[in-house]
């Protein structure tokens, strides 16, 4: 598996979301794609991010101009 560090903000961007979807998700308990772990450290979440998944489902979710 090729996972990664991520922070919620550089998730968040890498998706073309708002960061306080993201955190808010977290608190929720949703499922985040392509998440296959986080750390809370603090205040802060880090999130090991499987890049596969990741760029999976952002290929499906290209917007068409």
């Amino acid at each position: 598996m090729s996972t990664i560090k991520m922070t919620v903000n550089e998730y968040a961007e890498a998706r073309g979301v708002g960061s306080s979807a993201v955190r808010k998700a977290i608190i929720l308990g949703h499922a985040l794609p392509g998440v296959t772990k986080r750390e809370k450290f603090g205040n802060a979440h880090v999130l090991h991010v499987d890049k596969k998944i990741l760029n999976k489902f952002l290929g499906g979710n290209k917007k068409v101009t």
